[in-house]
């Protein structure tokens, strides 16, 4: 990749990180309320937990709800139907692992590939039962 086009990468991830920490006190308030808190198993519990330190900047998951990234609310029903013959857990696995792999329309190749590299498999794969937890 020419140095030119690094650079303007990282600017754009830099201020698509700022407008994320800007916004995040924002996200999710009103609707959230209105809706029931869920049921979730232990390991959708900690998946919970590490979506909120390691994605929530980002992703919302209150429906139609944009920060950056998109929403994660449905993403269970979505996940299944991004790559023709790719689950939908492998899907938000790969999601994690390889964020260029499959950009969603309208939305830029802005997710840091680094996030799994701070995850063991254990946290990826609670993560992932959270996201498929999250159906609209």
């Amino acid at each position: 990749m020419p140095r030119g086009d690094m650079v303007n990468r990282s600017v754009a991830l830099s201020s698509a990180i700022l407008l994320a920490i800007l916004l995040s006190g924002c996200a999710g308030t009103a609707e959230s309320a209105d809706r029931p808190t869920p049921t979730y198993t232990a390991e959708e519990q900690l998946g919970n937990q590490l979506f909120t330190t390691h994605c929530s900047s980002c992703h919302s998951t209150i429906p139609e709800s944009i920060v950056v990234g998109p929403s994660m609310a449905g993403v269970a029903s979505r996940a299944g139907s991004r790559m023709e013959g790719v689950g939908a857990r492998e899907y938000l696995k790969m999601s994690i692992e390889q964020p260029s792999a499959y950009v969603v329309e309208g939305f830029g190749d802005l997710m840091p590939g680094t996030v799994a590299e701070s995850l063991s498999e254990e946290e990826k794969e609670a993560i992932i039962a959270y996201l498929m937890s999250l159906d609209e």
